[in-house]
């Protein structure tokens, strides 16, 4: 069963916009860690900005309008749609590609290892099924 982010909820119910600039961030940033389970690294790519911007925009608590609104408009959209996760393995792979899939593997399959311990990680096979099971092969250099 899904849960509903009511910290993102609130959060977003809290931003104010005055002077060009958007108030709250911190409290959103948080809210969207704690709620989706999210790092920091995940949170700005999802708002289209650096880490370090985003390390401003929690210590200052605002940014600029423009630049936030990618943060809110991600944050707005997995709140109204609910979709912060699937129910089956099956069906999750189908909502992404296999870059995305390759890239997280590959970036955790380094922390386990160690930076220079894997050089690629390719997905030889793929296979869902209808039952919601999921076959998936690696190659990984």
């Amino acid at each position: 069963m899904k849960s509903t982010p009511v910290r993102v909820i609130q959060a977003l119910g809290n931003i104010r916009h005055e002077d060009g600039n958007t108030h709250g961030t911190n409290d959103l940033i948080e809210a969207i860690r704690g709620d989706f389970h999210l790092n920091y690294e995940a949170i700005a790519t999802a708002g289209s900005v650096s880490v370090a911007g985003l390390g401003r925009w929690r210590k200052n608590n605002y940014g600029e309008t423009p630049r936030v609104a990618a943060l809110i408009d991600w944050a707005n959209a997995r709140t109204a749609s609910g979709d912060d996760k699937t129910s089956n393995p099956s069906e999750a792979v189908r909502n992404i590609s296999l870059g995305e899939i390759e890239a997280h593997l590959s970036k955790s399959l380094k922390m386990l290892l160690g930076e220079n311990a894997v050089q690629a990680v390719k997905v030889a096979e793929l296979k869902p099924s209808e039952e919601g099971q999921l076959t998936l092969i690696l190659r990984v250099v």
